[in-house]
């Protein structure tokens, strides 16, 4: 009688081909986690430049609408609603809670120098900033208002 010899894997085998999938599986799901935690910051920084665009173009027609009280506004305002843009409640700083722009992490700020006499430009800086993850972020733009534009 000949005794058929069954070839097998041995236990060491075995744990050497699990720890080595195993330590795959755990680099690519850590991989995973960084591109996901990236691609939400920048999800959330495109949202901020389109708040920056949004207060810009507001601000252009109320340089439209009248040049004069425009040009002599002065200080930080706060236009945290997306809704409804005004400037009626909005000086002051932004609260530590932003309100209602969507996600509701951000909070938009404008400061303007103002110009008391009459002037031809006005500057003016936009931020929209936000904290993810322990870290804070902010998107700026310092646009130039001309009476003549």
């Amino acid at each position: 009688m000949i005794k058929a010899v069954k070839k097998s894997f041995s236990l060491i085998e075995i744990l050497v081909v699990t720890s080595i999938l195993s330590i795959f599986f755990v680099v690519t799901v850590s991989v995973l986690v960084v591109v996901l935690r990236n691609m939400k910051i920048n999800e959330h920084k495109i949202y901020a430049t389109h708040y920056v665009g949004q207060l810009e173009d507001w601000l252009r027609t109320q340089k439209e609408l009248d040049w004069v009280d425009f040009s002599s506004r002065s200080g930080t305002f706060c236009f945290n609603d997306e809704t409804q843009m005004t400037w009626v409640g909005a000086l002051g700083s932004c609260p530590a809670v932003p309100a209602s722009l969507n996600p509701s992490i951000y909070n938009r700020r404008l400061d303007l120098p103002g110009c008391p006499g009459s002037c031809a430009q006005v500057g003016a800086t936009i931020t929209v900033s936000w904290k993810e993850l322990g870290k804070d972020y902010m998107v700026q733009a310092k646009p130039v208002f001309s009476l003549l534009e």
